[in-house]
């Protein structure tokens, strides 16, 4: 079995009688003929069970309205959702537009008390990023590894949706046309080895084209159209008018048409299985598509030729827009990817490197996805993060009379008289509508950016560190204590030597006017003898002879004790 025919097998489920429209069976007065002749107990508990079915409709729109993250991705999804629940909970299981083709792969049919399906958003992941470092990231050589075989890695019934940061006119191509087109997300689902796809975004149209567009109200056409789906969709046009209404525009436009591209891509062999362009108006979509399930409800092959040969041709004017889709499978890729900074060759070990994480939005949490990384540092995928929402058990039953001496229960498990709560069925529903995490990509370009200034950073540091490594081998040396045999008792020379003590004796020994030899004392190695030698001589200040020379008169002891107080304090 096919993996969307295990998908649709709830629908199979249902009655074939339950699964029709409804006007099918209604005569001219309203009321379903099916229903005239069942006994008057039967028409009620009947229509108390429409009207529990309502109910149950009516709670599962308002939670799908409630809940995402509110971007242009989620909402379409949501609005997609809403308007097939409706024909499911008024019209059976065979009115839905062309859309449900292809956004039904993000969604879970589930049934109301196996008689009454309703569709529900697959588990969502929501990431946004600036449109220019994607594609920067796309045409450079950091995604020459990337392969369409790599999303068969993706988590499969799980939607990642992709919207993006900025004015929403920063993402725009030029379509078949020369016309800007402008996108604000992209969506994912992986089901098996199919990726199925849809993009947001709006064709703009200048201040003529809109007017036009606005003005000419072509009729919807129902020539084609199934005769299960003429009743629903004749109430429709009933209510809402003949024509297809003014254009939509893109959210955060004023002139883009609102676009949905959507379409399945087979992972296995590389290619495109179908697609759709629909473009929103405010009674229908103008839609374009190539869906061999859509072409085999029309029964003239003539009109069938015609219409493929139609589409064929507007297809070809948005072809820019198939690449651009496959341009944009790279999203996951470009998720993960990371800019490494080598810590050891770069000698960062004195540097932090500051991590975003995030915090809370105006739709929910989100957290940061960095761009940089540390080699060694381990990172989980993001592309496999989800946050799950909780959920408690709701049971649903009914009341059955006791007599008035007897006890029961209710439906918290009370103790009462006179009834009891039955309990029939249970089923999962949200408990608290959670928010979302919405997942943040930090740019490549800053990343980049930072390790140009880490390694200039490093450099400077290398330089400073090769400066200091160089004073400091001008600074080690060894103290000392000399005297010369010539001079008073109690007159000490004390100084510094970058080389041997007793060298330095030797050169001093050796000048002109000393008539007897300098001997060394004593004498202390350290890395930084030259600055302890000015601390030591300003402890001896008060003893010094001539400020110009290094020359003491003082006890030995005093200078030693002096020498090592300071050694001891440097360490």
């Amino acid at each position: 079995m096919s993996n969307k025919k295990i998908r649709l097998s709830e629908l199979g489920k249902i009655h074939p009688v339950a699964g029709l429209d409804h006007r099918h069976f209604m005569n001219d007065t309203g009321r379903l003929t099916l229903a005239e002749g069942l006994p008057r107990k039967d028409r009620r508990k009947l229509a108390a069970e429409g009207e529990r079915l309502a109910k149950e409709y009516g709670r599962i729109i308002r939670l799908l309205s409630q809940s995402g993250a509110r971007f242009p991705t989620d909402k379409i999804l949501r609005q997609m959702a809403i308007e097939y629940n409706h024909r499911y909970a008024s019209s059976g299981i065979y009115t839905q537009p062309i859309s449900f083709n292809y956004f039904e792969p993000f969604l879970h049919i589930r049934l109301i008390k196996q008689v009454a399906p309703y569709v529900e958003v697959e588990q969502e992941c929501n990431h946004l990023f600036y449109a220019d470092d994607f594609f920067s990231y796309v045409t450079s050589s950091e995604s020459d590894g990337f392969s369409m075989s790599t999303l068969l890695e993706l988590p499969q019934d799980q939607i990642f949706h992709f919207s993006t940061c900025g004015n929403v006119t920063d993402f725009s191509y030029l379509n078949g046309e020369d016309r800007e087109f402008s996108i604000s997300g992209f969506s994912m689902i992986r089901r098996g080895t199919s990726l199925y796809w849809y993009l947001i975004g709006g064709e703009l149209l200048d201040e003529d084209e809109w007017k036009l567009r606005s003005s000419e109200q072509p009729e919807i056409d129902l020539a084609h159209v199934p005769q299960r789906k003429k009743k629903f969709l004749t109430e429709s046009i009933a209510e809402h008018g003949p024509t297809r209404g003014k254009p939509t525009a893109l959210e955060g436009t004023d002139k883009h048409l609102r676009t949905i591209v959507a379409g399945e891509f087979d992972l296995e062999y590389v290619r495109h299985i179908s697609r759709c362009y629909l473009a929103e108006y405010e009674n229908s979509f103008d839609v374009v598509c190539d869906d061999p399930e859509v072409f085999s409800q029309i029964e003239e092959n003539d009109t069938r030729a015609k219409i493929l040969k139609t589409m064929t041709e507007r297809f070809s004017r948005t072809a820019v827009l198939w690449s651009l889709a496959e341009g944009l499978f790279q999203l996951p890729s470009y998720f993960n990817a990371r800019l490494v900074l080598n810590r050891s060759e770069l000698g960062l070990h004195r540097h932090r490197i500051p991590s975003k994480k995030g915090g809370k939005g105006l739709v929910g949490e989100y957290s940061v996805i960095p761009a940089l990384d540390t080699n060694g540092t381990s990172h989980t995928s993001t592309i496999t993060m989800v946050k799950l929402p909780q959920y408690e058990i709701e049971t649903e039953g009914h009341w059955r009379r006791l007599a008035s001496h007897e006890t029961g229960v209710d439906r918290h498990g009370n103790t009462i008289t006179g009834r009891t709560w039955v309990a029939s069925s249970s089923k999962w529903k949200p408990s608290v509508q959670t928010l979302p995490t919405i997942f943040l990509k930090d740019t490549l370009a800053a990343a980049k950016l930072k390790i140009a200034e880490y390694i200039e950073a490093s450099e400077r540091s290398e330089q400073k560190s090769n400066l200091e490594e160089s004073k400091s081998a001008l600074d080690s040396g060894e103290l000392y204590v000399m005297r010369c045999a010539a001079m008073k008792d109690q007159i000490f020379k004390v100084g510094f030597t970058e080389v041997d003590s007793a060298q330095r004796a030797s050169q001093l020994s050796s000048a002109t006017g000393v008539p007897l030899a300098f001997v060394v004392l004593k004498k202390w190695e350290h890395k930084e003898a030259r600055k302890l030698e000015m601390e030591v001589h300003m402890m001896l200040a008060p003893y010094r002879i001539n400020d110009s020379r290094e020359f003491f008169m003082v006890k030995y002891d005093v200078i030693v004790n002096a020498i090592e107080s300071v050694l001891n304090r440097a360490g």
